[in-house]
């Protein structure tokens, strides 16, 4: 399992253009098993700077994900 930030659209085709970044978490096959709200929390001053430049980078040099693909693994088959 690996996980990075991501710039997510709202994917609404009414909405106003709104973007966030999220916290992406895959599994080994690539396929995204959990997308979460970036929390920024540090012990040092120093950690938290460290955090922001990581999330900075992340979003760099990964292309833009629709909130349809960070979310799709939410969509379970239904049980009978």
């Amino acid at each position: 399992m690996y996980w990075n930030h991501r710039i997510t659209d709202s994917g609404e085709l009414d909405d106003t253009g709104r973007y966030e970044i999220i916290e992406v978490h895959y599994a080994d096959d690539g396929k995204i098993i959990l997308a979460d709200d970036v929390k920024l929390i540090g012990e040092t001053k120093e950690e938290l700077q460290e955090l922001l430049e990581q999330i900075l980078k992340d979003i760099k040099d990964s292309p833009l994900l629709s909130t349809g693909q960070a979310y799709a693994h939410r969509n379970f088959p239904k049980e009978n």
